[in-house]
């Protein structure tokens, strides 16, 4: 084959792959978030929907997983700037969590962002069975599911998402 050839058949799967790329992030966005309820380290049991009209910011996490303790800084420094615009973050310990170890971590850390118990596995489930830590998931004022990381998420990104979000907001 040719070097002509050749850039033809490379610029043709680019442009597949670009094209799927695109389909797959552009019904992504849309999904909805799932209808299910936190249970908070305070007793509280806010549900998916008593949250509609601010974005959320959701994280899956883990007291032993390395990156999620290294992100930690990141969502306090976003919840000390966009908690008073309207952001929650609401930090999901996952199933296997003993309750008592994420209290003794919120509190040795100092956490000022919300955390939640999955103690039977249903926000995992409905955030789309989620496996992995850390999992961040952007949820927009409307409900809709527009961001979803597995592994470290791009701070600088997801804080102007969130800005762009509370200025449509306001």
């Amino acid at each position: 084959m040719n070097m002509k050839a050749r850039l033809l058949l490379a610029s043709a799967a680019i442009a597949v792959l670009a094209g799927l790329v695109w389909t797959w992030h552009a019904h992504f966005r849309y999904v909805d978030a799932p209808e299910v309820s936190f249970t908070m380290l305070d007793g509280s049991r806010p549900a998916m929907s008593d949250l509609v009209g601010n974005p959320v910011l959701v994280t899956f996490w883990g007291t032993s997983c390395v990156e999620c303790i290294r992100e930690m800084p990141d969502l306090v420094r976003m919840h000390d700037e966009y908690s008073s615009q309207g952001l929650r973050i609401i930090g999901v310990a996952m199933p296997y969590e003993p309750p008592h170890l994420v209290y003794q971590f919120q509190q040795m850390r100092k956490l000022p962002y919300q955390l939640s118990l999955d103690l039977d596995g249903s926000l995992s489930r409905g955030f789309g069975d989620v496996r992995l830590t850390p999992t961040t998931l952007l949820v927009s004022p409307g409900g809709k599911i527009v961001y979803r990381k597995t592994g470290p998420f791009d701070t600088e990104w997801l804080r102007s998402r969130i800005a762009s979000m509370l200025e449509r907001s306001a």
